[in-house]
């Protein structure tokens, strides 16, 4: 049995305010059930605004909930969190704004169910591991890293699922690809080399958003342009956080080369496919 000394409190604690956040979330999310699909995004309605200002709305509030969530102080208010917390708010943040966008396209069915009741429990692991991470003496901090990474790059994906979907202008596509690239190389390379270098963030985000915009228009699937967008960033991601690590030669190109090859052979068999 591991003993956490007087951690045991405020872990029970934060146990209980992410269950109230997480109730919260769901509710709202459950709101969007009852929009309706707008196929024309020329349209100009109360129905319209309200569908493109949800995401944001739940983004904000799983931000300030997931605050409230990572507070050391019951009695903590909506002040500014330090700048070391900042980071770990990105990916749950991230979560729900993509899940929101994500079932807001989806067609009213049971599968709209099904992606609903697995967001929510995205949003719920990203958090734990979040609040792991932000708890190094915890036990098993190794783990949450790699659940953080699988996550982070699952989230884009999906992001870049939902873009292509959406039948969006490219104008439309192009932000979001951007600040979607921009948040996952912040907190990744923060995570994998405990430096911030916006610089270089900021290049892979610019390299990601201009093959973006050059495959936006091939004949290819949302999750063909998806794959080979998350194969890049992540390769980026590695490149860049092994040359701040000043690793050198195979330790460099191999994790990079490997996710290539490997998607590059998932999408060839996906294109052969009847």
């Amino acid at each position: 049995m591991i003993e956490l000394g007087y951690m045991s409190e405020n872990i029970t604690l934060s146990q209980k305010k992410l269950s109230a956040v997480i109730a919260v979330i769901t509710l709202v999310l459950g709101m969007t059930f009852l929009l309706p699909i707008t196929h024309n995004p020329a349209e100009s309605n109360a129905f319209v605004y309200a569908e493109r200002l949800m995401p944001l709305l739940v983004a904000i509030l799983a931000y300030l909930g997931t605050v409230w969530v990572f507070a050391e102080n019951s009695g903590a208010s909506y002040k500014t969190p330090q700048s070391q917390l900042l980071i770990h708010l990105i990916l749950p943040t991230l979560s729900v704004y993509i899940l929101t966008l994500a079932l807001i396209q989806m067609e009213r069915n049971a599968t709209w169910w099904w992606v609903y009741l697995a967001g929510i429990l995205l949003y719920a692991f990203v958090v734990l591991a979040e609040y792991q991470d932000l708890n190094p003496g915890q036990s098993r901090p190794n783990f949450a890293g790699i659940l953080l990474i699988a996550l982070s790059h699952a989230l884009f994906f999906i992001l870049a699922v939902v873009l292509k979907l959406g039948l969006l202008r490219l104008v439309l596509v192009i932000p979001g690809i951007f600040f979607g690239a921009l948040f996952i190389s912040l907190r990744m390379i923060k995570l994998r080399t405990n430096q911030l270098k916006l610089g270089w963030i900021v290049i892979l985000g610019l390299i990601v958003t201009q093959l973006a915009g050059a495959l936006y228009y091939f004949f290819i699937t949302p999750v063909q342009y998806a794959l080979i967008l998350t194969a890049l960033l992540y390769s980026l991601i590695s490149l860049t956080s092994g040359y701040i690590e000043k690793r050198r030669g195979r330790s460099l190109f191999l994790e990079p080369i490997l996710m290539i090859s490997i998607v590059l052979l998932i999408f060839i068999v996906s294109t052969l496919r009847p």
